[in-house]
C-alpha cells in the first residue's frame, strides 16, 4: 500500500465498512464486515459490543495488509 493514505471507518448496526483512499482520492480498498443480526423484542435491540470491536479489527486489518 503506498505511504500518505486515509482509512476511513463506518459502523453501523449491520456491517463495518473500512475504506482506503490515498491523497489524489483515489479508492484503492474497500471492504465490508457484516455482523450477526441483533438480537430484538418488543422494546429494545441488542448487539454484542465484543463483535462490534472485533469486526472494526477485522477491517482495519484487511485494510492495510
Amino acid at each position: 500500500m503506498p505511504t500518505g493514505c486515509f482509512i476511513g471507518i463506518d459502523q453501523g448496526s449491520s456491517a463495518t465498512k473500512a475504506v482506503v483512499v490515498s491523497l489524489e482520492g483515489q479508492v484503492l480498498f474497500h471492504t465490508r464486515k457484516d455482523l450477526p443480526t441483533p438480537l430484538r423484542d418488543n422494546i429494545r435491540i441488542e448487539q454484542d459490543a465484543e463483535e462490534i470491536l472485533h469486526s472494526v479489527f477485522d477491517a482495519l486489518n484487511e485494510s492495510v495488509r
